[in-house]
């Protein structure tokens, strides 16, 4: 199965510009994709790049110039002035490489955040009232797209840490209870 998969990927890649079709392959290592999908990739964004050894192998295996090789190493997630990525296009004109910088406002930041803190709070909000008008108001009250230093600066005022896990679900409540009274 997985070869066939493989020679069905290739196959794809090779004939999707006749169709004007586009493929999209998202991975977390560059090794889960044949060399020959990365040869006739026209467009290649590199959201993270792990470890040293990965941002070695990135650089030789796509050619990367010193500036991409360096932004590799200091990629991150997204906050408040957004978030880096090294962009290779393959034009007829010849390959570029840039880093590029990806502004979103507090609202997409609210959005797209993973941490447990702000899925609870932005969760809890989605059942209080529209989804918009919750991230609309945490975008209001929390521009950065995170509530997690507020939480934490506020779990560590209260003096009984014995039930920890009481003390963040109260600091969770109080916090949704605040941006739903805005």
């Amino acid at each position: 199965m997985a070869g066939q998969l493989l020679a069905d990927m290739t196959t794809m890649a090779r004939e999707s510009r006749k169709w004007n079709l586009s493929i999209g392959l998202y991975t977390q290592s560059i090794d889960d994709i044949p060399k020959i999908i990365i040869e006739l990739a026209t467009t290649i964004l590199i959201l993270g790049a792990g470890t040293e050894q990965s941002i070695e192998d990135m650089t030789e295996r796509f050619g990367l110039n010193g500036a991409c090789s360096y932004a590799l190493a200091h990629l991150g997630k997204p906050g408040p002035a957004g978030s880096n990525l090294v962009g290779i296009f393959r034009t007829g004109a010849g390959k570029s490489q840039l880093v590029l910088s990806l502004t979103i406002g507090g609202q997409a930041l609210w959005a797209f955040s993973t941490t447990t803190e702000d899925v609870t709070i932005r969760n809890s909000l989605y059942k209080r009232m529209e989804p918009s008008e919750a991230l609309r108001r945490l975008a209001i009250r929390f521009p950065g797209g995170s509530a997690k230093s507020e939480v934490e600066r506020r779990r560590m005022r209260v003096t009984d840490q014995s039930a920890a896990d009481d003390v963040l679900v109260n600091v969770l409540h109080e916090i949704v209870h605040e941006i739903e009274a805005m």
